[in-house]
């Protein structure tokens, strides 16, 4: 690539080398088409800044993570039988009576 756009300091070399790069580390191509950013990006070089690397990394989690629900669900067998005692607790009607215990 050549640089193109002088004027405008765009630098395609260098944007190239810098998303290559950062295919490298996020190689997901899903991820790359449907990222959003709430904002306008002029240059892959914002990601290579502290907040730029810590918005990319946080979006990518959230594009992999996985709730509840797509994980396979697991099923639990419930019987009729009662386990354990049952306890009967007073109800402290008053102030004196809860800090009397």
């Amino acid at each position: 690539m050549k640089r193109i756009l002088v004027g405008d300091r765009i630098i395609y070399a260098r944007q190239g080398k810098i998303l290559k790069k950062l295919l490298e580390e996020f190689p997901d191509k899903d991820f790359w088409l449907n990222i959003f950013f709430g904002t306008s990006i002029s240059s892959f070089e914002y990601f290579n800044t502290y907040y730029g690397r810590k918005l990319l990394e946080k979006k990518y989690f959230e594009f992999h993570y996985k709730t509840a629900e797509t994980e396979k669900d697991e099923e639990f067998n419930l019987s009729d039988k009662k386990v354990g005692n049952d306890y009967n607790i007073t109800k402290k009607n008053s102030l004196r009576d809860f800090l009397n215990g």
